[in-house]
């Protein structure tokens, strides 16, 4: 395939070229994800949770990696720990994609959680700035609200991960929502934004970093960006454990994806998710 050269534009001025080459480098991603993913991609006008059916379909061995699920209205979104995840119908991205992560150990799954709240943080970012924020261990935050959840699915079979079922909701264009700390793109950019080329951004992107993570030439690259997006890293704030509510700082997150935490009192906390909230 040969892509827009510059000699092939020469009347045209540097802004007009410009504007060519990412209209041309948009197409081809659109061709790239179309010959990939046309034959994994299944369409749901309506169904209560693209989790809950990507995940019954791949333990009947009927999804392929690469699959993709997508619905205009997800009727019983789920989010973490049984929590819903609220969705106007034809206002946002509600998708669920099935990978077969066997390379990495176990032990060691949080990466893909940090993956894909990497390449989520890469899409959205064009939209909105710098306070777009991955809040530990997968949601993303716009302006201290909630603006993406993710959910991900694992099934582990003795020491390998035969699936993961990832799934993704964006608020999008949604404008009311029943949770005061929700929010969606069009509410902070006041701009209604195209679903097909967001969604077709953000697969692109999320597969993209998934194939150079199978080449394990990235982990420190993806643990680095996730850290320098990281809710609340700079500065100390409020969290609550089993023990009451203290002040601390958040320092790293470790091997297996605990958030550590310095307290006042110089003492380091480690907790895996739903063991401390931000308050």
């Amino acid at each position: 395939m040969r892509l827009l050269q510059k000699s092939h534009f020469a009347m045209l001025s540097e802004f007009q070229y410009f504007v060519f080459l990412i209209l041309d480098l948009q197409k081809l991603k659109f061709i790239i994800l179309n010959i990939l993913f046309k034959k994994k991609i299944i369409y749901l006008p309506e169904c209560s949770s693209t989790n809950t059916y990507a995940l019954n379909k791949v333990k009947l061995r009927e999804l392929e990696e690469g699959s993709i699920i997508i619905t205009d209205n997800q009727t019983a979104g789920r989010g973490q720990i049984n929590n819903k995840w609220e969705s106007e119908p034809y206002k946002n991205i509600n998708i669920s994609i099935v990978l077969q992560p066997y390379f990495i150990d176990p032990k060691d799954v949080f990466i893909l959680s940090m993956l894909i709240s990497n390449s989520i943080h890469k899409t959205l970012v064009k939209y909105l700035d710098s306070r777009l924020k991955v809040k530990w261990p997968n949601d993303i935050y716009f302006n201290n609200k909630k603006l993406v959840g993710i959910l991900i699915e694992n099934i582990i079979i003795g020491n390998k991960i035969k699936a993961s079922v990832i799934g993704i909701g964006i608020n999008v264009n949604q404008r009311k929502f029943n949770c005061k700390k929700a929010t969606s793109i069009l509410l902070e950019c006041n701009k209604n934004i195209d679903l097909k080329i967001l969604r077709d951004d953000l697969l692109y992107n999320i597969f993209s970093d998934y194939n150079i993570l199978k080449l394990e030439i990235n982990k420190s690259e993806i643990k680095s960006f996730y850290i320098n997006n990281l809710y609340r890293k700079i500065g100390s704030y409020l969290f609550r454990d089993k023990k009451g509510i203290f002040r601390g700082t958040i320092k790293d997150i470790d091997e297996i994806g605990r958030l550590i935490i310095l307290d006042l009192e110089g003492n380091v906390r480690s907790y895996i998710p739903k063991e401390v909230k931000f308050q």
